[in-house]
């Protein structure tokens, strides 16, 4: 635009994340104005990807919960205490539209109160449909901005990823079952990614969520090299230096891993880690 680099490839870049198709673009010879046709139903939405991304208002973010077990459960609740925070300091209007579990989910068109999320889930909770809650997150036309966090251990939610960013859809998740399958299908994730301008956050896989992955990308985006891995995974290590610390022969293995896996020291399949499973995920 007039005078001002970028102005244009900002518009065009809100719009793309916001995955909005342009059917037309005009922009008059004084360069002070730009038209785009969109249509009817993207309208709204556009314009609050567009207001936000020039800070003419809150970044509005609808999110969905999947797994409201032991992870899911502490981030609800965090969720929930930073609330404030977000909007007040970071300029981000959080609104978590549903929660499910593999049983029961619930759904909400303005945002659940989350201080009231297990209640809510117990009284007005309805058969869970992965499908169904997707399109419920990701079809308010009012909010520009849709991400979906796995917080389950689920082979088949994690297959549906690949839905999901090719929609426009954000996925973050703790889940390492899409990243620890063949390359080919973890390439094409992030080649996706990479398409339909989405992020695909997965950080909290390895390290107890200590920014490991994205600094090693980092270095090897600058020029080094991986010479060597070494490290204690701590999920395993933590699993069984409860067993061995506990397991004295008064009461039987099996409880001892229940007792664990309770107070949160497993995978949801504790199986996971005795077999080394989670170990070769990581």
């Amino acid at each position: 635009m007039a005078s001002t680099p970028g102005v244009s490839a900002t518009l065009f870049n809100a719009l793309a994340k916001a995955n909005i198709n342009i059917r037309a673009i005009a922009q008059g010879c004084s360069e002070y104005n730009i038209t785009v046709v969109l249509k009817r139903e993207d309208c709204i939405r556009a314009l609050r990807a567009v207001h936000s991304r020039f800070y003419l208002s809150r970044t509005t973010i609808a999110m969905g919960i999947i797994g409201p077990g032991l992870i899911g459960a502490t981030l609800l609740d965090q969720l929930r205490d930073q609330a404030a925070v977000l909007k007040e300091e970071f300029n981000i209007d959080l609104r978590v539209m549903g929660i499910t579990g593999s049983r029961t989910m619930l759904l909400s068109e303005v945002g659940l109160d989350l201080s009231r999320w297990r209640e809510l889930l117990k009284q007005k909770g309805q058969v869970a449909d992965l499908e169904k809650f997707t399109q419920h997150v990701h079809g308010n036309h009012f909010i520009p901005n849709t991400v979906l966090v796995d917080c389950t251990a689920d082979s088949n939610v994690a297959s549906c990823y690949h839905d999901w960013l090719r929609k426009g859809i954000h996925v973050i998740t703790p889940n390492k079952k899409a990243n620890s399958g063949p390359l080919d299908k973890y390439l094409k994730l992030r080649a996706l990614q990479r398409q339909s301008y989405t992020h695909y956050f997965y950080e909290a896989t390895v390290g107890a969520g200590l920014p490991i992955i994205s600094t090693l990308r980092g270095l090897l985006e600058t020029g080094d090299r991986i010479l060597r891995i070494e490290g204690i995974f701590r999920r395993v290590i933590g699993t069984l230096s409860y067993i061995f610390n506990n397991f004295t022969g008064t009461r039987t293995f099996s409880e001892v891993v229940a007792e664990a896996k309770v107070a949160g020291f497993t995978e949801p399949d504790p199986r996971d880690d005795l077999s080394g499973t989670d170990v070769a995920r990581k």
